[in-house]
């Protein structure tokens, strides 16, 4: 008897499962619209297969919010599109949830992945001004409020003190009152991610860098939570404060230390470290520093 091979098996499940998305592609009534507005052929679809099958699945949870009347989408409420070029090639497009807008009303101005709703709470924001450590940082964010000050903010204090559910609720009231745009960059989750782009899609990167660059409000989340390395500090970090500074733009950062004690979190070449001493130094001439103190309710 002639054994079978199993390459042969595999080939064909592979071709079947890509035949089978092909259909689901061409028979789903989400995505009709899209393929007779673009004149999308069969080749192309094989080739763009996995944009589209994203491109269904967000429709059908747009479909969801707008029967819902909020946007119900997490990971930072971003839906993909598809649009040809000024050539006629096909590309990919990430935009807001259609709803966001509706939901916030400051979906262009706010750009947390993850909406807090305790942020909209102007209670939490009043309950600053009851604690010493607290209300040096509610008169600061109500001259950043009433634009009477340009001045960065250190806010430094321990885990659970506070510092990022403050700043949250300041970004809301910032946004709610189209004073600017505003933003977070998480040190440990968004800054790693934002230096790997680089390498695969560079003109993304540029894109982002430039944004936030251009925001009235960054504010950087949890500094010192994991080490920096010497890419984050070039590529990142260090044109990203010297462009902010330049535009008198207003930077705010959270971390568990005073800013200087972070020297010793560099990781790369000892002939290096001087561009970490160097960016803390810029960090401290751009930022004023507030104290939390330890487990401080809000």
């Amino acid at each position: 008897m002639k054994p079978i091979n199993p390459q042969t098996l595999i080939q064909d499940d592979f071709e079947d499962a890509i035949n089978q998305a092909v259909n689901q592609v061409k028979q789903s009534p989400w995505l009709k619209k899209t393929i007779e507005s673009l004149k999308i052929k069969e080749s192309e679809i094989h080739q763009h297969l996995s944009t589209l099958l994203k491109l269904e699945s967000d429709a059908q949870e747009v479909e969801q919010c707008r029967l819902a009347g909020k946007c119900l989408k997490p990971q930072g409420h971003y839906v993909v599109s598809m649009q040809r070029n000024a050539v006629g090639f096909l590309e990919r497009k990430i935009a807001p949830c259609p709803l966001l807008d509706d939901q916030l009303k400051v979906s262009r101005f706010l750009i947390y992945d993850d909406f807090n709703a305790d942020w909209k709470d102007s209670k939490l924001f009043e309950s600053l001004k009851q604690r010493d450590g607290q209300k040096a940082l509610y008169m600061y964010l109500m001259k950043v409020l009433q634009r009477q000050t340009t001045d960065g903010l250190a806010l430094i204090g321990p885990h659970q003190s506070g510092k990022t559910f403050a700043l949250g609720i300041f970004a809301y009231r910032f946004a709610l009152n189209e004073l600017g745009t505003v933003g977070l960059l998480d040190f440990n989750l968004q800054l790693p991610r934002l230096v790997s782009t680089k390498k695969s899609d560079g003109l993304g990167f540029s894109r982002e860098l430039e944004r936030l660059q251009k925001l009235t409000v960054l504010i950087l989340d949890g500094l010192g939570s994991q080490p920096i390395s010497e890419d984050m500090l070039i590529d990142v970090l260090i044109p990203l404060f010297i462009a902010r500074q330049k535009q008198g733009l207003i930077t705010m950062v959270t971390s568990t230390v005073p800013i200087m004690q972070l020297e010793g979190l560099f990781k790369g070449y000892k002939d290096k470290r001087m561009l970490m001493t160097d960016w803390l130094n810029l960090v401290q001439i751009i930022t004023k520093p507030i104290h939390l103190p330890a487990m401080m309710p809000l």
